[in-house]
């Protein structure tokens, strides 16, 4: 029995030794030189995103503006500048922001030189490739069973046209001018009800562009509706009834969070106005508050002005007393004509000036006091009068 099952074993596993093949260890981990390939291939885009972190510059693989804008920085310490090369024309100096000088469509390479922060020159290396823009697609009309469509796009090149409608689709390839128009029409047997969404992408060299945005008409019940997603955006209170208004914030949810935004901010702003009404009519009933409480405010004044006023009324006195003399004087000539028998007197018209040195020379003669200190003679009330004592100047009219 085990010579039978042993017979069975054998049978079964001699085809498969026969057929079996060596795996080498090299097509497992792959030849020498795949290896070295992919560690400089690694090696290399380490280095050069490296590069691109000092020299903070980064360039799309591909775009549709032939003028694309480029920033970057000078990293060297003597800001020795930054070069580009363009399609190997020959390295100029560019400064940040620099704009591409309008490449054509299609593949460019471009190389940047700089010197990095430790004096060392680098070169950066970038494939960019400028396809063409989306075209514009127009407000698409339908005449009988054609559907016609126009627009705008790059000029001498053409328009890939894609129209669908329910499960339906149908291409249509448009020449774009030099002018950059284009028109065309497409031709159904039978134009059935429903959406149709029509959408394209500039061609030209081989190379296309993104796809366009998508322009829906609406046909059936013979009226077509063009729902354009290029159509201007307008609005009108007077569409707005209590029939619709509901429906129409429900399907404009902008409009709701607008008019709430509108309604807090008026409620803000009226807020802080009615605060600083409120703060200065109470500022102006806390002043009239104070006024009754202190009452009339006194005039106060400075000692300057005090004796400023006392000076002044100094300086006045001997003008009035000379006014005085003057009528006293003019009265005894007066007498002095009625009566000749009154000898003549000859009275100075300058008074004279009797300064405190000349007093306190001689001050007996003008003060003699007795031994006691007591005066001799107590002078009359006309004596007190015509002495005037002032500690400034004499005022001259």
């Amino acid at each position: 029995m085990k010579k039978f099952l042993t017979g069975i074993l054998i049978t079964f596993l001699l085809p498969s030794f026969v057929f079996a093949e060596d795996i080498s260890v090299s097509d497992l981990l792959g030849t020498d030189e795949e290896v070295k390939a992919e560690e400089v291939a690694q090696l290399e885009e380490q280095r050069t995103e490296e590069i691109e972190n000092e020299l903070q510059i980064s360039i799309p693989d591909y775009t549709d503006n032939p003028s694309h804008i480029i920033t970057f920085i000078d990293p060297s310490e003597e800001k020795a500048g930054v070069e580009i090369d363009i399609d190997e024309s020959g390295y100029k100096d560019i400064t940040s922001p620099y704009s591409l000088p309008s490449l054509s469509i299609g593949e460019h390479h471009l190389k940047f030189r700089f010197v990095d922060s430790i004096g060392a020159t680098k070169v950066l290396e970038y494939d960019i490739v400028i396809i063409p823009r989306p075209p514009i697609i127009k407000a698409p009309q339908f005449t009988d069973n054609n559907l016609i469509i126009s627009g705008t796009g790059l000029a001498n090149s053409e328009v890939v046209l894609t129209v669908s409608v329910g499960a339906d689709h149908y291409t249509e390839i448009a020449e774009i001018n030099g002018d950059g128009d284009w028109n065309t029409a497409i031709e159904f047997d039978t134009v059935v009800d429903g959406i149709y969404t029509i959408y394209g992408y500039t061609r030209k060299d081989g190379y296309a562009s993104n796809p366009s945005e998508p322009a829906v008409v609406q046909y059936g019940d013979d009226v077509t509706t063009n729902i354009n997603s290029n159509s201007d955006i307008s609005f009108s209170f007077n569409d707005l009834d209590f029939d619709n208004i509901i429906s129409i914030i429900g399907q404009n949810p902008d409009l709701l969070i607008l008019t709430v935004s509108g309604i807090l901010f008026g409620g803000l702003v009226t807020a802080l106005l009615f605060l600083l009404i409120n703060k200065t009519n109470r500022d102006d009933h806390d002043t009239e508050i104070e006024k009754k409480i202190n009452g009339k405010q006194k005039n106060e004044k400075t000692l300057l002005e005090l004796f400023g006023e006392e000076s002044n009324k100094e300086v006045k006195k001997p003008q009035k007393e000379k006014k005085k003399e003057k009528r006293v004087k003019k009265s005894k000539k007066e007498k002095k004509n009625e009566d000749i028998k009154e000898p003549q007197k000859v009275e100075n018209e300058k008074e004279a000036i009797f300064t405190r040195r000349d007093f306190l020379k001689d001050f007996k003669n003008f003060d003699p006091d007795k031994e006691s200190g007591k005066e001799n003679k107590e002078p009359t009330d006309k004596n007190k009068k015509d002495v005037v004592v002032t500690l400034t100047s004499k005022v001259e009219e």
